[in-house]
């Protein structure tokens, strides 16, 4: 067996990547269940209310265009399919495999669900990334026990809510809804 089920009686087929029956809302769905940092962190916060709060960033960044802002949405689409393997580990050669994979299902959900892959978007999606990397840092993990090399400063204005995964799901799906409409009638 090469495929696995999703959300909403959807399948993944890691044979040919195809994302071609994936839903928005079997993304949503999925990130809302994972926890980031892999649960290690001091309470539930999910990788879609992660994802959101980068979006709002970019779109404070980009002054509010949609483009960069759905690309900041959309940016761990592919963990809702092949889960998320930690930094340190994903970048070791024997991870190239993983690494491509990710890289290509990222691509046709950006392609599928959003705008496409856009420098700009990427650019400043890392650059929130990291800021709400820093800001998690010090308001849902624990003490670090060594440095966790070198972050922006954490973002004074984001208080963490850590939402229930149903909030999470219906937060996603608004935003991605309200993006969708905005440049649609833009």
């Amino acid at each position: 067996m090469s495929w696995i089920q999703l959300y909403n009686s959807e399948f993944f087929d890691f044979n040919d990547l195809s994302i071609d029956n994936i839903s928005i809302e079997t993304i949503a769905h999925s990130l809302s269940m994972q926890c980031r940092f892999n649960g290690h962190c001091n309470k539930f916060y999910s990788v879609a209310e992660h994802s959101v709060r980068v979006c709002a960033r970019v779109y404070y960044l980009a002054g509010g265009a949609t483009i960069p802002s759905m690309f900041a949405l959309l940016h761990d689409a592919s963990e809702a399919i092949l889960c998320d393997i930690p930094s340190p580990l994903k970048r070791l050669n024997d991870m190239r495999v993983y690494r491509e994979a990710e890289k290509d299902v990222q691509n046709k959900l950006f392609d599928k669900l959003g705008y496409g892959y856009d420098e700009k978007s990427a650019e400043l999606t890392l650059q929130a990334d990291l800021e709400l990397l820093a800001t998690e840092k010090e308001q849902i993990m624990s003490k670090a026990p060594i440095e966790w090399g070198e972050l922006p400063e954490p973002l004074v204005i984001y208080k963490l809510a850590g939402w229930s995964p149903y909030k999470a799901k219906e937060e996603f799906l608004k935003t991605y809804n309200e993006l969708k409409s905005v440049h649609s009638n833009g």
